[in-house]
């Protein structure tokens, strides 16, 4: 999840450079630290960045499966009986990484 703020940060002008770190506990709700390095290439402070940032995402567990949306099924055909090797009809190995 925090490749895709980081990567914002770059599109949006505020640093040529970013870098995310985010730490999580289990049964903590949001998480227990986040910093934003950007190398010195900041146009804005990395405190007003790291603020932006966390008022727009929603860093929680459920914020990131409805961000990146996991919960859609994508692998039940390449999964079938336990093993990317096995054929199925109608699918091929190039689908799954297309």
């Amino acid at each position: 999840m925090a490749r895709f703020p980081a990567r914002q940060v770059v599109a949006r002008g505020w640093a040529r450079k970013s870098l995310l770190q985010i730490a999580y506990a289990i049964g903590v709700g949001g998480p227990l630290s986040f910093l934003v390095e950007t190398s010195g290439t900041g146009k804005r402070s990395a405190g007003d960045i790291g603020s932006a940032l966390r008022d727009e995402f929603e860093l929680t567990p459920a914020g990131i499966l409805i961000t990146l949306d996991l919960q859609r099924q994508i692998y039940e055909l390449t999964t079938t009986d336990g093993h990317f090797g096995r054929v199925r009809e109608g699918f091929t190995s190039e689908q799954a990484s297309g």
